[in-house]
């Protein structure tokens, strides 16, 4: 089943609706289908703006299709004039359906060219989906060569668009460009002041593959067993994303797990939309002991009291010993991908181990980074016989910013595939109240100067979800809003909402702009690689809001 990027069709005719539906049954997994798109290009010369606009737009392996759809009953004149007979018998001159599908392609192969600078196979179609041909032989030459699709022939659109974009001699365009174009179909932003600009720039040089990631998914491909390390926002996890999808789409039972929940809940999202047919189980490691354990009927004893968090480690330890003495896995799996490994202990990696269909052949990753453990002490966790790449470029985060946060936590400079973002601001304050009116300065800056959405806003605490002063407070027309508890999910943000929740909940999701808060609350020694995390979760822009007497 083809993808629907779309995402609330607004279909101006049951034609539409019923040709865009049988497309997406019809079409594999790797197809996409944008209903009611439109793009501006230049012409041939590049000199005049010209807009392009199609019914529907199929997007495949090699390449795209535009197709305009005409509901009703379909006639010509001799004079090339198209009519539109609807139920009620009126008819209705409309606009010639095949010079628009010819234009839009046109427009369309211009607009890739000069976005990507590539080519690809372009066909056009002419769907009627309420009549058929009857017999009709002298529909014109401009409906010859598969161009009509009729109501007899809707049923195999899918495959006869397929074979219009077969073509031996071209090669499968890359996953990245393919994406892109999709979201190019069917955007989604908000144009901005200066810094508003730089966040749709340093985004669009992130959908592009490195080297070392190409690299790294060929070494995945080629070994069951691999461990992948990198730095924040090198890759690890969209390369993880591309595994699980590819596992899942191949009908494979597939486990991706993490530490932490909303991470698990942002890559559910994204692998729902990616492999429908066949979900992949995402999961967090304590969630999916837990259900172990309960399925085999073991015993695990009394509970510790709420808050006892040494307590609570103690009893996660004695889950994972019993699961493991007990081989309890109630599941087995053809693919295990492990995120955010440097947040595991080896124990727990012996126990996913037993969770494989075939020790041998089955495929075990693990991604991580050991700069960011913030929640282990000790070497990170290893894979036994594992093949190891390093992801060395961060390939998220704007230049200036992450040189900047590197040299304020005395790093070493990193290597940077994206050119842009700003220089990390701190803003030193003499206490909590300056504090607090420093915070509402930026966020109305970033807000009302710079153009950032206030949802691309994520204001990051080192405080404890019930110990932080800024939950629910509200800045001029701005509300910071998070979980009440880190149990619950993320509450809806309204259009002036920025969203607020701790560093350690945020490990190994992103934001275009984020701000540091509250770092009295942690302990000196651990200082430093809270910070590392909750910086390098921005792509474009970080500040650090901290008390002057601070130690720095």
């Amino acid at each position: 089943m083809a993808r629907l990027i779309t995402r609330n069709p607004d279909y101006k005719s049951g034609a539409e609706q019923e040709v865009v539906e049988a497309l997406v049954e019809q079409l594999p997994d790797e197809w996409a289908i944008a209903h009611s798109a439109a793009w501006t290009s230049t012409d041939r010369r590049g000199r005049t703006q010209e807009d392009g606009e199609c019914d529907v737009v199929v997007l495949g392996p090699t390449g795209l299709a535009t197709v305009e759809v005409k509901g009703g009953r379909i006639s010509r004149d001799g004079s090339n004039n198209f009519y539109s007979t609807d139920r009620f018998g009126a008819r209705h001159e409309i606009s010639n359906p095949v010079r628009q599908a010819q234009d839009a392609k046109h427009t369309l192969k211009r607009a890739i060219k000069q976005h990507f600078n590539t080519e690809h196979p372009m066909a056009h179609v002419v769907a009627f989906p309420d009549c058929n041909k009857n017999g009709t032989s002298l529909l014109g030459l401009d409906l010859e060569g598969g161009v009509l699709v009729d109501g007899d022939s809707l049923p195999e659109a899918g495959k006869h668009i397929a074979a219009l974009l077969h073509a031996d001699e071209w090669q499968p365009m890359p996953l990245a460009e393919f994406e892109r174009i999709c979201e190019l179909l069917e955007p989604s932003w908000q144009l901005g002041g200066v810094l508003g600009l730089e966040v749709v720039d340093v985004s669009e040089q992130a959908a592009e593959l490195t080297e070392d990631q190409h690299r790294a998914i060929q070494g995945l491909r080629a070994n069951p067993r691999v461990v992948i390390t990198g730095c924040a926002g090198s890759g690890k996890s969209i390369i993880a994303l591309r595994l699980v999808a590819e596992a899942a789409q191949a009908n494979k039972a597939v486990l991706y797990v993490c530490y932490n929940r909303l991470l698990a809940a942002h890559q559910l999202e994204i692998v729902e939309r990616a492999s429908p047919q066949n979900l992949p189980r995402v999961t967090t490691f304590h969630t999916l002991v837990d259900e172990w354990l309960k399925a085999s009927g073991i015993d695990i004893g009394p509970q510790p009291a709420s808050g006892d968090r040494q307590g609570w480690q103690e009893y996660f330890d004695h889950m994972v010993a019993l699961a493991i003495e007990h081989t309890a896995v109630a599941t087995e799996f053809d693919t295990i991908v492990i995120d955010e490994g440097q947040d595991f202990k080896q124990s727990w990696i012996d126990l996913l181990e037993l969770g494989l269909a075939d020790s041998d052949s089955s495929m075990f990753y693990m991604f991580l980074d050991p700069a960011q453990n913030i929640f282990q002490s000790g070497d990170p966790p290893k894979i036994e016989g594992a093949v190891q790449y390093d992801l060395g470029t961060n390939c998220r985060t704007g230049d200036a910013l992450a040189k900047s946060i590197a040299k304020l936590l005395g790093d070493p400079e990193p290597v940077c595939g994206i050119e842009g973002g700003f220089p990390i601001e701190v803003i030193e304050c003499s206490d909590e109240a300056h504090a607090d009116e420093q915070l509402r300065t930026l966020l109305h800056r970033l807000v009302a100067e710079e153009g950032i959405r206030p949802n691309d806003i994520v204001v990051q605490t080192m405080a404890r979800v019930d110990r932080s002063r800024y939950w629910g407070k509200q800045f001029g027309n701005l509300t910071l809003v998070g979980r009440k508890s880190t149990a619950d999910a993320p509450p809806p943000l309204g259009p002036n909402d920025v969203r607020i929740d701790t560093v350690h909940s945020l490990k190994g999701l992103e934001t275009p702009t984020t701000v540091i808060v509250e770092t009295e609350h942690i302990r000196e020694e651990h200082k430093n690689s809270l910070l590392r995390v909750g910086l390098t979760r921005a792509t474009t822009f970080a500040a650090l809001i901290k008390i002057a007497d601070e130690a720095d």
